[in-house]
């Protein structure tokens, strides 16, 4: 969507620093006793000025609850007047349709607006149902925002007769927030599923809460990530590995070892993440080992053949790890060993039908590639990483994922200006039509990196472009 979501964003903020390594983020993964490594200690989400009071809740049993929403507690106030227009809009449709009759207890409140939990769950019913009818995309933005503003002004009154109670009812909103996140890459609502992933988690009931708590971590962690990615901002992915890790204590290796090898391997991932903003050698060096410590935890302590999916997922992210470190030492064979583990993370991932890892591991590979033919001097291998990156460009999972698309053309555009520079080395001129076709990409993807926020990428966009200007077509 092209609508945005500026009150989130107007109370977190975190300031993107330093500069990155351009390795594709590891693939999220399914919901997944001690970690084989220390976290870096958690950097809490910044709170809202004036602090909010908590919310006065009930647990999945009924048992009382105060939980801290700062995000929703600080969402700015419902549009009374939309959101009345569209109760009044829902309620006309109504009309003459047989068992559909309009119900007359779902009214607008009159006079000073001070409407009970029953009048704002009804209106946010009714603004729920429009945000599905609207083809205009930041329509359909607002009437969600003031579908959250009613449900957060709900949660402070007392709840009417039927309501389904407060842990279904974030269930409800955290769910919706994920389908919206997932239109068009939409980061902006990535805060806010990571405080209601943790809200939900201290409102699990008492049957199979650890099960309860360990999913609702996860997705916390992975709603924080993916808000690192696009926003670049990486102090949220040391708020991941906190999630992580509280997943991590209510989940038992001996009942659930596909779900701890996932957590590990999330913690792992995050490791490696924030090592692409570190600027001295030896911390990234330490981060990058930390990360694979946590894949090879997972190796050698479960069976991963066992879980096919953890399986090439492992290979792809110890892949991911492996390049950078190469890079750190100009080893020629630790990129090759790179490209080994994508490889085999390639045929797994397409073996088990998981398109995501797939996609991920040609863009690796290639980029692998790419900087191994940078370094050696090597044409042949330039043009295998140019043809690997185009292969993952025009992949099938990237024409469902806009941004993931565009990351993998802005890695083909970086291979195509190496492979450029080593043509116009052997032969002045030659490197004219991969020049081209590098700048040709760099236009189309760098539009969608700045309207995502995403710095890293457009600061790595414009070193390609650097590259390409010293080769005299910039």
């Amino acid at each position: 969507m092209n609508g945005k979501l500026p009150s989130i964003l107007g109370i977190l903020s975190v300031a993107a620093i330093g500069a990155a390594l351009w390795y594709w983020p590891r693939a999220s993964v399914p919901p997944p006793d001690s970690a084989p490594t220390p976290a870096p200690a958690p950097v809490t989400v910044t709170a809202p000025t004036p602090a909010s009071p908590p919310f006065a809740m009930s647990t999945a049993d009924g048992e009382a609850r105060r939980v801290d929403m700062p995000i929703l507690a600080q969402w700015r106030g419902l549009n009374v007047k939309l959101a009345c227009d569209t109760l009044a809009a829902d309620q006309a449709s109504r009309q003459g349709q047989p068992g559909q009759e309009p119900d007359p207890r779902k009214t607008c409140p009159r006079g000073p607006i001070a409407p009970d939990a029953e009048t704002l769950s009804n209106l946010a019913a009714a603004l729920l149902v429009a945000q599905t009818q609207t083809d205009d995309d930041d329509h359909a933005v607002e009437l969600r925002a003031n579908y959250i503003a009613a449900i957060g002004a709900a949660l402070r009154l007392p709840r009417p007769q039927g309501w389904p109670g407060d842990f279904a009812t974030l269930e409800n909103m955290r769910s919706l927030a994920k389908v919206w996140a997932g239109e068009n890459d939409d980061a902006d609502y990535q805060p806010l599923i990571a405080e209601l992933s943790g809200a939900s988690a201290s409102l699990c009931g008492k049957q199979d809460r650890d099960r309860c708590q360990s999913d609702r971590f996860f997705d916390q962690g992975v709603a924080l990530e993916a808000y690192a990615r696009w926003k670049s901002q990486p102090s949220f992915y040391r708020e991941a590995i906190g999630a992580f890790h509280k997943a991590l204590q209510v989940t038992s290796k001996d009942r659930d070892p596909s779900k701890w090898g996932y957590l590990h391997n999330a913690i792992g991932n995050e490791m490696a993440y924030l090592s692409e903003w570190e600027v001295d050698s030896l911390a990234k060096r330490t981060l990058l080992r930390n990360a694979l410590d946590e894949y090879n935890s997972v190796v050698v302590t479960i069976d991963a053949n066992g879980d096919k999916k953890l399986n090439a997922v492992l290979h792809q992210d110890i892949c991911a790890a492996i390049a950078p470190l190469a890079a750190l030492d100009a080893d020629a064979n630790e990129y090759r060993r790179a490209v080994h583990e994508c490889d085999a993370a390639y045929v797994a991932a397409r073996a088990v039908g998981y398109d995501e890892v797939a996609a991920g591991s040609l863009v690796n590979s290639g980029d692998a590639l790419s900087s191994l033919a940078e370094l050696e001097h090597d044409s042949t291998t330039a043009e295998q990483a140019v043809a690997k990156l185009r292969q993952a460009a025009d992949d099938g999972y990237y024409q469902k994922e806009p941004l993931g698309r565009a990351f993998a053309q802005g890695k083909l555009a970086d291979a195509l200006s190496i492979q450029a520079e080593l043509q116009e080395r052997a032969e002045k001129g030659s490197g004219r039509p991969a020049v081209a076709e590098a700048m040709s990409l760099l236009d189309a993807v760098e539009p969608l990196f700045k309207n995502a926020g995403n710095t890293q990428y457009l600061e790595n966009a414009a070193a390609t472009r650097k590259r390409l200007a010293g080769l005299g077509y910039g």
